[in-house]
């Protein structure tokens, strides 16, 4: 498939070589989180109040046929 040999074994090394300033200068330059949509499905108890705390959007409840519901 075109990949070096050791791709497998060095693919942890190469990522963790990456820094977070430039996987945020990436990420600015290529996702428009105005056109986004984020769809976190969980155990709502336990991921609720730290996906408020990000601040990214507001949070939209969709029942399971995605219907918006009031929280």
């Amino acid at each position: 498939q075109g990949l070096p040999e050791d791709y497998y074994q060095t693919y942890a090394k190469h990522i963790s070589a990456v820094g977070r300033d430039e996987v945020l200068r990436v990420a600015k330059q290529y996702i428009d989180l105005d056109r986004m949509a984020i769809v976190i499905v969980g155990d709502r108890s336990a991921i609720e109040e730290p996906l408020k705390a990000t601040g990214i959007a507001p949070i939209v409840y969709l029942d399971k046929e995605g219907k918006p519901i009031n929280p």
